[in-house]
């Protein structure tokens, strides 16, 4: 069994094709996450936006992940990016607040 720590990073912030502000902050922070951690860090989008996917993979060059059947794995770390923490994730959580 696998006992590394995955990040699924909440990528809602890209699903429109302008990004500004929040946006430009989670793009930066996959790639740079990306860069350290590799295949460990996955981008993820809660079913409610997924229908947007190819819109946040056409700006991180990478494929999304829905949210829903990950969040019963122990074995990551949810970071969400849009104020709101993930209360139904088993595994840890951090959350990004911006003004």
């Amino acid at each position: 069994m696998d006992s590394t720590l995955k990040v699924y990073l909440d990528c809602s912030p890209l699903t429109n094709t302008q990004v500004s502000g929040i946006g430009v902050y989670n793009k930066n922070l996959f790639l740079e996450l990306q860069k350290v951690q590799g295949d460990d860090v996955v981008p993820v989008l809660k079913w409610s936006r997924f229908s947007k996917a190819q819109i946040v993979e056409s700006h991180i060059k990478t494929k999304v992940a829905p949210l829903a059947p990950l969040l019963f794995n122990k074995n990551i770390v949810y970071h969400g990016t849009d104020h709101k923490l993930n209360t139904r994730s088993l595994g840890p959580r951090v959350v990004t607040i911006h003004d």
